[in-house]
């Protein structure tokens, strides 16, 4: 399955079904992100239930504390 995350093409794994298994892959914590696929931001809750289909486009948010 090919998708866009960030603006790059990625020809996904086949274990990654679903939103949370995209944030797995990329290592990010659901509890600093916001993502985005489509154009549409996706509640927390429904990473799990959001499953990724061939051509979705996805842009990934994640917050870095410093000082």
């Amino acid at each position: 399955m090919r998708v866009k995350v960030n603006g790059s093409s990625i020809d996904m794994q086949s274990s990654v079904k679903t939103v949370e298994d995209l944030l797995a892959f990329y290592e990010v914590s659901t509890k600093i992100v916001i993502v985005e696929r489509n154009s549409e931001i996706i509640a927390k809750e429904n990473y799990g239930k959001t499953a990724i289909s061939n051509g979705d486009v996805f842009e990934i948010v994640h917050f870095v504390g410093g000082g």
